[in-house]
């Protein structure tokens, strides 16, 4: 499965991600609002946010998520804007702040920043050329996003894994639009079998057939012919790649 997930380019989907974060935050600080003030349940929420930071094993996305997830939750409760450029920034000199090795040794760091450097950066900047993409079923947003991401881990990818994915993007275009109903519905599993298993059991149901239908699309592009093809990219063609999107998104 593994495999499958690294061919098609969808790997990403595996980790622990921001929308895994907002929705503990959110649900923890909707919850806790109907029986305390905002600010008690504010607290509360980051809380839920380290307790499922540890949880979860603290690799360096989730880290990440869990930094900017935290900052989203200070943002609303101070009353001020949040800037994701910011909240970026700070996270990246936390982690480093605790650990300067992760740098040069942690691959999950340097893919989780990069991809939100795409999102950030790069996104904003696609999005004048792809205007006439209907968004539909929100299509347009989720290809800019895709796209971004992907370009900005492209070069890392080549680097460490030595693999080009040709179906990654469609890949990518065809399955994101059901992980975040597959990570809401898989929540409300768990809390609805812990009041009542059967309840669980029967909403559980429809988390499985989603995570099927991802689990036989992921196959099925990793099957076809031709899906990925290896590169292999030098150290120093790494720099060079980053050095020319640099410079292209600031000229």
């Amino acid at each position: 499965i593994k495999d499958d997930f690294a061919t098609t380019g969808v790997a990403h989907i595996l980790a622990i991600s921001g929308y895994n974060i907002t929705i503990v935050s959110l649900v923890v600080m909707w919850f806790l609002l109907f029986f305390m003030r905002r600010n008690t349940a504010f607290w509360f929420s980051v809380l839920a946010i380290i307790l499922f930071t540890i949880l979860t094993g603290a690799s360096a996305s989730v880290i990440r998520s869990a930094l900017m997830g935290g900052l989203v939750l200070l943002a609303n409760n101070s009353g001020r804007l949040y800037n994701p450029k910011n909240s970026l920034t700070l996270a990246a000199f936390l982690m480093v702040l605790a650990n300067p090795m992760i740098l040069r040794y942690d691959i999950g760091f340097q893919l989780s920043f990069f991809a939100t450097l795409g999102i950030i950066y790069v996104a904003p900047f696609l999005g004048s050329w792809f205007k006439k993409v209907p968004n539909r079923f929100n299509i347009r947003e989720t290809f800019l996003m895709t796209l971004s991401a992907q370009l900005m881990v492209l070069p890392l990818l080549l680097f460490y894994f030595h693999n080009f994915s040709l179906v990654a993007l469609p890949a990518n275009l065809i399955i994101l639009p059901f992980i975040p109903l597959a990570m809401t519905i898989g929540f409300f599993t768990g809390l609805t079998g812990l009041i009542w298993s059967k309840l669980g059991i029967l909403i559980g149901a429809l988390a499985w057939l989603i995570s099927s239908v991802v689990l036989w699309l992921a196959k099925f592009f990793a099957n076809l012919p031709l899906a990925s093809f290896p590169i292999y990219l030098t150290w120093w063609g790494l720099v060079l790649v980053y050095l020319v999107i640099i410079l292209f998104l600031i000229y």
